[in-house]
């Protein structure tokens, strides 16, 4: 997803509006409402479970979301029981950085 909600790329029916970047962006800037109130990504609500600088991590129930931020992009991983949220946070900052690299 770019910073404007444009979507850059997405799996068969994860659909991410726009509103729900601008949320998670306002999130990296300032975790405090997503620590209040969740966040929303693909039309689910997920508990605020931690963030940093540039990535905010969500969990509901079994499943998750890692979402990491590059200069132009936020890469969202979604995970479920099938997946460790370990390796979901591996490969979104895998694509965060490549991305990184490549000035976006």
């Amino acid at each position: 997803m770019g910073h404007d909600g444009s979507c850059w790329a997405s799996s068969a029916g994860f659909t991410i509006q726009p509103t729900e970047v601008q949320a998670l962006l306002k999130g990296f800037a300032s975790a405090d409402a997503l620590q209040s109130s969740g966040l929303h990504v693909a039309g689910e609500k997920y508990f605020f479970i931690g963030s940093g600088d540039s990535f905010i991590r969500g969990k509901k129930g079994q499943n998750g979301i890692h979402a990491s931020k590059t200069n132009q992009a936020i890469i969202i991983g979604y995970y479920d029981d099938s997946i460790q949220p370990g390796t979901c946070t591996t490969e979104v900052e895998k694509v965060a950085d490549y991305l990184k690299g490549q000035n976006y």
